[in-house]
C-alpha cells in the first residue's frame, strides 16, 4: 500500500509539473497590463451546434480595443436609424 501511495504521488507531481511550469512562465511576463502592444488571447465563438471547442483569437490589446470600439459605433449606428439595417441598394 505504501508503494502504491508512493506512486500515485510521483505520478500526479509528473503530470502536474508541466502545468507549473507554464504558469510560472507566464506569470513572470515583464508586460504592464495597460500596453497596448501586449498580446492578449480570448476564446473565439464556437460554431453553433458544433462540438468542436472554439479556437483561440490573439491580438493586441490596441487591435481589440479598435474591435470593441468599432462594435459599439455599428450598435450606436443602428440604434441612431431606428433598428434599420445599413442594407446595400438602399433596402430596408
Amino acid at each position: 500500500m505504501k508503494k502504491s501511495f508512493i506512486a500515485a504521488v510521483v505520478g500526479t507531481a509528473v503530470c502536474l509539473a508541466p502545468m507549473l511550469a507554464w504558469a510560472a512562465s507566464s506569470a513572470t511576463t515583464n508586460t504592464p497590463v495597460n500596453d497596448p502592444n501586449r498580446v492578449v488571447c480570448k476564446e473565439g465563438a464556437a460554431p453553433i451546434g458544433s462540438r468542436i471547442p472554439a479556437a483561440r483569437v490573439c491580438h493586441t490589446q490596441h487591435e481589440w480595443d479598435q474591435i470593441t470600439q468599432d462594435a459599439q459605433h455599428a450598435v450606436d449606428d443602428f440604434d441612431r436609424r431606428g433598428g434599420q439595417a445599413n442594407m446595400p441598394g438602399g433596402g430596408g
